[in-house]
C-alpha cells in the first residue's frame, strides 16, 4: 500500500494486481476513491468536516 507524507493511503493493490486510488483535500479528507474498475466515487464535506454528499459511479448523488 502506498501512503502520502501524512501516512494516508494513496493506492493499494489487490491480490489480482488491480489498483484502488485515494485522493484527499488539504484538510486530509477523502474526496475521491477510484476502484479496481476505474470507477470513481467523490465525497463532499461541510465546514464542520461532516460528510454531506457522496457521488457514486452511476452518477447517483446521495446527500446526507
Amino acid at each position: 500500500m502506498a501512503r502520502n507524507a501524512r501516512g494516508l493511503p494513496t493506492r493499494r493493490q489487490d491480490p489480482k494486481g488491480l489498483m484502488v486510488a485515494y485522493q484527499y483535500d488539504r484538510a486530509l479528507r477523502l474526496v475521491a476513491l477510484s476502484n479496481e474498475n476505474d470507477a470513481t466515487y467523490t465525497f463532499a464535506y461541510d465546514h464542520s468536516d461532516r460528510l454531506i454528499e457522496e457521488k457514486r459511479i452511476d452518477q447517483l448523488t446521495r446527500r446526507l
